[in-house]
């Protein structure tokens, strides 16, 4: 055993994890930030995680890549308005069932939708497949 791996808890309390992760109804919990809006619609708030689904050519990804590049831009694209602090401005885009070529085709269509460059890498973004 090494200084790493002794310094490391491999099996945390789980019993304690549960707990702390307990939702009361008489708990008190206000709005977080407002993030994402689509006119005066809330659809995104800090500390939630989202995915776009739907059925195929369902324009999702054009859903996406106006939410991503009013993010990019920290302000508004199309009906579309990001507000993210400062801290909080990096964005992860992972697409599973493309292929690199039609990721990168994406990756400029954002980048074309927030204003931006395509000839140097955006400031907060990265992409994966």
């Amino acid at each position: 055993m090494n200084a790493f791996t002794q310094s490391c808890d491999p099996s945390p309390d789980m019993e304690e994890v549960w707990r702390r992760s307990l939702i009361r109804v008489t708990d008190e919990f206000t709005l977080p930030p407002v993030v994402l809006r689509v006119d005066d619609a809330i659809i995104g708030t800090l500390g939630n995680f989202s995915v776009s689904t739907g059925k195929a050519k369902a324009k999702k990804t054009f859903n996406v890549c106006t939410l991503v590049a009013a993010a990019l831009i920290n302000g508004q694209v199309l009906e579309y308005r990001a507000s993210f602090p400062e801290t909080k401005r990096n964005i992860l885009y992972f697409d599973t069932e493309q292929s690199p070529y039609h990721c990168q085709l994406v990756m400029q269509r954002i980048l074309h939708l927030a204003g931006l460059p395509l000839d140097r890498e955006p400031e907060y973004y990265t992409s994966a497949t």
